[in-house]
């Protein structure tokens, strides 16, 4: 069952299963110095926008689950490509481009393979 999708890829409870969403829309404000006074803050549009994606692999599990996606998602953030972004619930959420990917392997069997995978996507809207 596919739960979002960010261009080609796709989150699912197999493959590269969405453990959590985080969103931040933080505004920009900018204080205005006042003499004997706080500053003023005056707000002067919205500030980009984050989603956080948070992903769990265990490939021993789901074997050939998500860990070919992710060589695709390093891959989408350094060319800088802007791909739509949708929940399974019909929310469409824009184009969004992958600002940062953090990866953890962990667990590594006798031959090297990682037994859980944890990562960490950043996304930033493109406008």
């Amino acid at each position: 069952m596919m739960l979002a999708a960010l261009g080609k890829f796709r989150f699912e409870v197999r493959g590269l299963p969405l453990m959590s969403i985080a969103r931040r829309g933080p505004a920009r404000l900018k204080p205005q110095m006042i003499v004997g006074r706080r500053p003023s803050l005056h707000f002067t549009g919205p500030d980009v926008e984050i989603i956080s994606l948070d992903v769990l692999i265990y490939p021993e599990v789901v074997p050939g689950s998500g860990l070919e996606q992710i060589e695709g998602l390093y891959e989408a953030k350094n060319a800088g490509r802007a791909m739509p972004f949708a929940a399974t619930n019909g929310r469409y959420y824009g184009r969004w481009a992958i600002q940062n990917l953090d990866e953890t392997r962990s667990y590594f069997d006798q031959f090297g393979q990682p037994q859980k995978v944890e990562l960490s996507i950043e996304l930033a809207n493109t406008g």
